[in-house]
């Protein structure tokens, strides 16, 4: 079986995979296996999941000529080395230096290839086998090719090639170390993302309705929790969208992500095909910002001083995968998330390009446009703020940005207040599929920088029509209320109660139950001097409070003599530790400075 889960199951995969392994049965059989053939064969995935992609290896000879059984013989050591060998001769051809070429008949390509030669990669095929040999130590015999295991979170494949990309775009352009982990994340096999020395969990296939507060539900492929609890970043939602399918679901589309911005409980994230591939091909930079000059007016020479220094932020260069993870590496603190307020900026500096100039009489007509969209609105559009000016394009009837500008954006001290805005896609046929696709790509694009504006909403012209955002909640203020800690920190408890002693199970999952914050720790030192001199099985760190096995007890007095305060883990200990955290939050919440 081809491994989608690190390269997909696109036909470029399957051939270059197929070519690799003639490579290598050519390297360790001498050449002499041209009676050995292969076929390909596609097992479709049943209720929309990801289907599997299988390469049949086969003896043309009658009867056979037992280079098969010798491939599977000795728990396959033969097909290993058949691999090793392989990918030996892709890293190893003189094709790698020319950064033009992705194979040559040297490595990949063979003349027998014939049409399937244009769809055969060779950084594809050396993908794959890196993947394969690094983990070759943990081949399992199973009894059947269908017990082979398939994550069963990953709805589709640009999902899981939406999880790859992550590892791939690690230290390209700019970006941190990344590291991905699976794990497990609320009961689902999920992951552990490290994006230089932020943590973030991956949770799959996430259901979020009114009863977490949103006006219109909702199931995003992944959504990403911080993993420190007190951060102030909120989770984010992240939708993996094909054209084939979204094309037909833009107005559902943009009412869900809507809800989930208005609600101030989460951001969104839409990352397309296109994002993804850029970012398994270890690329940041998209097309997608090209435009941008021909939906403005003014120049950024133009822009007020506070806002100039973002003309020429690199971000609006970058596509949907970079710019998450560039956002992913920035710390959040207990107060706010100073990335996102950097973006918004960004989106408020440009929407200002927007602002048509009243003294240009040639743009009488886009100031026209722009009053008359805020005034079919007004009997339902949401508060907006004092001293504002209409700001958006008129250069194309199928992306369009509206959005009252409010005069507060100009001084980066003031917290940005809640404005109303819209980035309208309008799925016309008046143009042809491939420009359509175009502008559904942008519209998805702009809006993850865009959303960070307070009163931004995602919209389609049919669902604008249709009253479909009248009704929308918005909760939400310049700064992030809440980065819906609940589920976050339920997944954080999961996994201190699987550390912890056995012993502590029951109180903990107490404890977890009345949303009592997680510990920071389990298997807590304290040192001094360089020495460790107490153990702890669970610290609390900013409220310096510990928990302490019955065996750690005599510690009590060195903990107690470092302003820590102590509880053993014996009798009612659960309920008397409630009673501290809560009095110790108490007091921490009365003067936060301690």
């Amino acid at each position: 079986m081809v491994p989608y889960t690190r390269s997909g199951v696109d036909e470029v995969s399957v051939q270059s995979f197929m070519a690799a392994v003639r490579i290598g049965l050519k390297t360790r059989f001498g050449g002499k296996v041209d009676h050995l053939r292969m076929i390909t064969q596609e097992e479709k995935g049943q209720d929309g999941k990801a289907s599997r992609q299988y390469v049949l290896l086969y003896d043309s000879v009658p009867g056979g000529t037992g280079y098969l059984h010798e491939l599977l013989a000795n728990n396959a050591k033969t097909l290993i080395e058949v691999f090793k060998l392989a990918l030996g001769q892709l890293t190893a051809c003189s094709c790698n230096a020319d950064p033009d070429k992705d194979g040559c008949y040297r490595c990949v390509y063979q003349y027998r290839l014939g049409k399937a030669m244009g769809l055969v990669s060779r950084d594809r095929a050396r993908s794959i086998l890196e993947y394969l040999i690094e983990n070759i130590d943990q081949m399992e015999r199973v009894a059947s090719i269908a017990e082979i295991y398939i994550n069963p979170n990953f709805d589709s494949e640009l999902e899981s090639r939406f999880i790859e990309s992550l590892r791939r775009m690690s230290g390209q352009g700019g970006l941190p170390f990344i590291k991905l982990v699976q794990d497990i994340v609320q009961g689902k096999s999920g992951y552990l993302l490290e994006v230089g020395d932020q943590r973030y969990w991956i949770e799959p296939q996430v259901d979020i309705n009114s009863r977490d507060g949103i006006d219109a539900a909702s199931r995003p492929d992944f959504v990403l929790w911080p993993a420190q609890s007190r951060s102030k970043r909120r989770p984010i939602a992240i939708f993996c969208d094909g054209w084939t399918y979204h094309q037909s679901s833009t107005r559902e589309d943009a009412l869900k992500r809507s809800a989930l911005v208005a609600s101030g409980k989460y951001w969104v994230w839409s990352v397309t095909w296109e994002d993804v591939q850029s970012a398994m091909d270890g690329k940041i930079e998209t097309i997608l910002g090209d435009e941008f000059d021909s939906m403005c007016y003014n120049t950024k020479a133009s822009l007020p001083p506070a806002l100039r220094s973002m003309a020429g932020n690199s971000l609006w260069e970058h596509h949907a995968v970079a710019i998450l993870l560039e956002w992913l590496s920035k710390p959040a603190n207990e107060l706010n998330d100073p990335f996102a307020e950097k973006i918004a900026r960004l989106a408020g500096a440009t929407a200002f390009r927007m602002i048509p100039n009243p003294a240009d009489h040639d743009l009488a007509k886009a100031r026209m446009s722009l009053a008359d969209f805020f005034e079919s609105i007004k009997a339902w559009v949401i508060e907006s703020a004092d001293k504002t000016v209409p700001c958006g394009n008129i250069n194309s009837p199928y992306l369009i940005l509206r959005y009252l500008w409010p005069s507060q954006l100009a001084n980066p001290s003031i917290e940005i207040p809640i404005s109303p805005g819209f980035l309208i896609y309008s799925n016309a046929q008046g143009i042809s599929e491939p420009e359509r696709h175009m502008m559904w790509r942008r519209w998805l694009w702009l809006f993850n920088i865009f959303q960070t504006l307070p009163g931004f909403f995602l919209a389609t012209q049919d669902g604008l029509d249709l009253g479909d955002y009248e009704n929308l909640k918005l909760i939400q203020s310049g700064k992030p209320e809440t980065n819906g800690q609940g589920m976050a920190q339920a997944a954080l408890w999961e996994i201190v109660i699987d550390q912890a002693m056995g012993s502590l199970a029951s109180g903990l999952k107490v404890l977890m139950d009345l949303g009592i914050p997680p510990p920071d720790e389990v298997g807590f030192e304290l040192e001094k001097d360089g020495s460790v001199i107490a153990e702890a099985e669970i610290a609390w760190s900013r409220l310096k409070i510990v928990l302490l096995m019955p065996s750690h007890a005599e510690s009590t007095l060195v903990w107690e003599a470092n302003d820590w305060e102590v509880l053993v883990a014996e009798g009612a200990w659960d309920q008397r530790l409630i009673e501290k955290i809560k009095e110790l939050m108490l007091q921490v919440s009365k003067n936060p400075e301690n």
